[in-house]
């Protein structure tokens, strides 16, 4: 059931952080599912999305944590 609520839900999400984005508003989307990370990257490959999953290699999740950090104002 949650694997089904994250995808249905992932094109909408994508499409409101979009909005956000587009007016300079800082965002991190937390989900569960692979399914619900793909649909998003695809979405807003124009964004250029840090990625950082359990299966990716530590240097990889490294690097993608630093630059999402710099990046961010505090």
């Amino acid at each position: 059931m949650r694997h089904a609520t994250g995808v249905s839900k992932a094109t909408n999400v994508a499409r409101y952080t979009k909005n956000l984005l587009e007016a300079d508003v800082p965002n991190l989307l937390i989900g569960w599912h692979r399914d619900v990370d793909d649909i998003w990257r695809k979405e807003l490959v124009q964004f250029k999305p840090a990625v950082y999953t359990g299966s990716r290699v530590t240097a990889r999740k490294t690097k993608q944590f630093d630059g999402f950090s710099k990046e961010t104002p505090m």
